[in-house]
């Protein structure tokens, strides 16, 4: 069995209690559902190997918004258990350095503050960045996983030699998904992922165009892990 499988087997019970889907959850938590709405306008980017992604653009914010859907063979509560530890994010995201990275705060068990730095020579140079990242995720009574992150300033993260980007929302929603009807096991999860950041970069288009490629096939080589 994978090792990641076993991992997150005996870390579950870090997620969060259910809430009602139409409770009293947090605006953070509704500001994800909002920008992951598949019913708003969306320009299409790509659509291939089990991955969709879409961008949308807004008149007052010069920062394009990316959604990518994909359909992970694995169960929402254990692909949830992944994405919100940071000591497992090595694992699928090829930019992502973990000698660098660390947990700064652990507010409560469903929030934390973290130092993320994304080491990105291999693509290009100069693109390395460093986000401080306020991360926040509720289980709905669904059975869904919302995770919230965005930028915030912290006291154990002081300004250094590596350019800071800047996260307007960074967001996931997990969901429980029947995959037999796509070669999937039953018990699999539908994945939509949605970022809208600033890389603080002088040729911004350029490197978002990077990010955007980069950041959304995570999930596909997270659906890789699962499927070994």
């Amino acid at each position: 069995m994978f090792r990641l499988r076993s991992i997150i087997q005996s870390d579950e019970s870090k997620l969060c209690p259910s809430l009602d889907v139409k409770g009293d959850y947090s605006l953070e938590i509704s500001e994800v559902l909002e920008a992951a709405d598949s019913s708003a306008k969306w320009c299409k980017v790509s659509s291939q190997d089990n991955l969709k992604v879409y961008k949308r653009s807004y008149k007052d914010i010069p920062f394009e918004l990316i959604r990518s859907v994909s359909i992970l063979s694995a169960p929402a509560s254990h692909v949830a258990s992944v994405f919100t530890d940071l000591s497992l994010r090595h694992w699928y995201d090829p930019v992502f350095d973990r000698d660098h990275s660390r947990v700064l705060e652990k507010i409560d068990e469903r929030t934390q503050i973290s130092l993320v730095h994304f080491s990105a020579s291999k693509l290009c140079s100069g693109a390395s960045r460093q986000f401080v990242v306020y991360r926040h995720w509720r289980t709905l009574r669904n059975g869904a996983t919302v995770i919230y992150m965005k930028s915030v300033q912290h006291t154990d993260a002081p300004l250094g030699a590596v350019k800071r980007g800047h996260i307007h929302l960074i967001g996931y929603v997990i969901e429980r998904f029947d995959g037999r009807g796509l070669g999937k096991p039953k018990e699999s999860c539908k994945v939509t992922f949605v970022s809208q950041v600033d890389l603080k970069s002088d040729n911004s288009q350029w490197l978002n165009d990077i990010w955007q490629s980069v950041q959304p096939n995570t999930l596909q080589r997270l659906d890789r892990l699962f499927t070994r």
